[in-house]
C-alpha cells in the first residue's frame, strides 16, 4: 500500500478566471507526501494527518496561512473542529485500546481490520471490517487489528462533548 500519503490543497486565486466569467482562479496551495510512523504494541501503523479545521464552520482563506493539519499532530483532535487523516496499518499489527472526544467517520479503503472493543465482561469483542465498510466512533474505548494484508482507512473526527456513563461520570479520552 502507498505511503507517505500524498495531500493537495485547493484555494481562490486573487484574479478572475481569464475567460471572463465571475468564479476566481483555482489554485493548488499544497502538494505534499507526509507520514507519522506510530510503533504500536504489535506491528507498525502509518498516520498521515492531512487536514484540520480550528471550529466549525470553516474559513476557507485564499493563501495557505498555515498549514491546519499541525493541530492532529498535536492533539489527536480538535475540541470544536475536525481532523482528517489516513492510517495504514502494516499486516498484523495491534493498536492499544483509546477513546477521544468526537464522533469519527472511518472508511475501510483496503484490507482488513478488525474494530475490538471492550465487551463489558472484562474481554474483547471483534467485528471485521472490509473494503468500503464505514465504521462510526462515537467517543467509545476501541483498538484496531489489522489482518494478515494489512489495511488502510481514511478517518473525519468531528469534536465532540465528552461521554457520560450512566451515572453522569466523564468517560476521558485515552490516548495512543
Amino acid at each position: 500500500m502507498n505511503y507517505p500519503q500524498r495531500r493537495i490543497v485547493t484555494s481562490h486565486g486573487e484574479k478572475r478566471s481569464s475567460n471572463g466569467g465571475e468564479e476566481p482562479e483555482v489554485m493548488i496551495l499544497d502538494d505534499v507526501k507526509s507520514t507519522k510512523v506510530l510503533q504500536c504494541p504489535q506491528g507498525t501503523a502509518h498516520l498521515g494527518e492531512l487536514w484540520a479545521t480550528p471550529s466549525a464552520p470553516a474559513i476557507n482563506t485564499y493563501t495557505l496561512e498555515s498549514d491546519d493539519s499541525v493541530l492532529g499532530e498535536k492533539s489527536f483532535t480538535t475540541a470544536t473542529g475536525s481532523n482528517l487523516r489516513m492510517t495504514y496499518f502494516e499486516p498484523n499489527t495491534v493498536c492499544e485500546m483509546h477513546r477521544t472526544s468526537s464522533v469519527d467517520y472511518n472508511i475501510v479503503m483496503d484490507g482488513e481490520v478488525y474494530l475490538q472493543v471492550p465487551d463489558g465482561k472484562g474481554g474483547i469483542k471483534e467485528t471485521i471490517c472490509r473494503r468500503g465498510d464505514v465504521v462510526i466512533q462515537r467517543g467509545t474505548l476501541h483498538a484496531w487489528r489489522a489482518g494478515p494484508e494489512g489495511a488502510r482507512w481514511i478517518s473525519v473526527l468531528v469534536g465532540a462533548k465528552t461521554v457520560l456513563d450512566p451515572d453522569n461520570k466523564e468517560l476521558p479520552d485515552v490516548l495512543l
